[in-house]
């Protein structure tokens, strides 16, 4: 990942300003890159959850936050949707920043296509059965 030249500033204005969470676009780049990904912005609802993480890993938190959930964890293969979801039950204040102010290598065969997608899920919806939309997993 890169970050653009704007990506610290404007996201510490922007948690400055109460929120406990920074995100923004991300434009990809590499083989398999796909351009501009546009990420909806808040609010989160348990919608949004269901249909996957409303943002990157990439994302400004702040470390009270993160230590009062736990930090990440590492029975999850998804580590980084159980994060946001646990920032979403948490009552998390959240911003949007709609523009790619960073970048993301996208290979041909991205590192998280390495993950047992049903493995993941199991241990997701295992931990957050409510997350389960109707998906049938192994």
């Amino acid at each position: 990942d890169r970050l653009r030249p704007m990506f610290l500033e404007l996201t510490v204005a922007k948690a400055r300003e109460g929120f406990d969470v920074v995100y923004t676009n991300v434009q990809t780049f590499g083989p398999g890159a796909t351009g501009c990904t546009q990420l909806a912005p808040p609010p989160w609802t348990i919608d949004r959850f269901r249909a996957g993480p409303p943002c990157w890993i990439t994302t400004l938190f702040r470390r009270p936050l993160w230590a009062r959930i736990g930090g990440f964890d590492s029975g999850q293969l998804y580590y980084d949707w159980a994060f946001w979801y646990e920032c979403f039950k948490a009552g998390a204040r959240v911003a949007f920043i709609a523009e790619a102010l960073w970048e993301y290598r996208e290979p041909a065969a991205m590192g998280s296509a390495g993950i047992d997608r049903a493995e993941a899920l199991r241990r997701l919806y295992g931990k957050y059965p409510e997350l389960r939309n109707g998906e049938a997993v192994a």
